[in-house]
């Protein structure tokens, strides 16, 4: 529809692992991702130029956070990664939600495979931080605002 604003804002965005609201994001375009492992649905073409499409399984997704070398969320993620690995914690949620248009991912049970790297120099790096899950639910909408 002509002359329909649409409005985003990253302050709009709640990020929260394990019900912890995280603070400190990095700069640029790219501060959280989610990002399927797999494609949902391939195809192979035959020889005789007939296509089969393939469904998989397969609904697993990285989930990637850029913090700033400073955020107290840094720790908070460390902690978690050490409680998966020792077996105090059964596995990492990540609920990603725009508070403005109510749109979201939820998933549960992940994990986080590595620590974020660190990098020292003249200016202080993001330290990313990739969760793996099984699974990601879309939240869609039910009533979005008209501007």
């Amino acid at each position: 529809m002509a002359g329909q604003l649409n409005i985003y804002s990253f302050i709009n965005q709640v990020i929260t692992v394990n019900g912890r609201t995280l603070e400190g994001f990095g700069e640029g375009d790219d501060v959280v991702t989610a990002e399927y492992r797999e494609d949902g649905i391939t195809d192979t073409v035959g020889a005789d130029g007939r296509m089969q499409a393939s469904v998989s399984a397969n609904e697993s997704a990285t989930i990637n956070l850029k913090l700033l070398s400073g955020s107290e969320d840094n720790d908070y993620l460390e902690d978690l990664y050490f409680k998966f690995k020792n077996g105090s914690i059964g596995g990492i949620s990540v609920s990603i939600f725009d508070s403005f248009t109510g749109r979201g991912q939820v998933a549960t049970t992940g994990y986080i495979p590595k620590l974020a790297n660190e990098s020292k120099g003249a200016k202080a790096q993001d330290r990313e931080w990739s969760i793996i899950v099984p699974k990601i639910d879309i939240q869609r909408a039910t009533n979005r605002r008209s501007n």
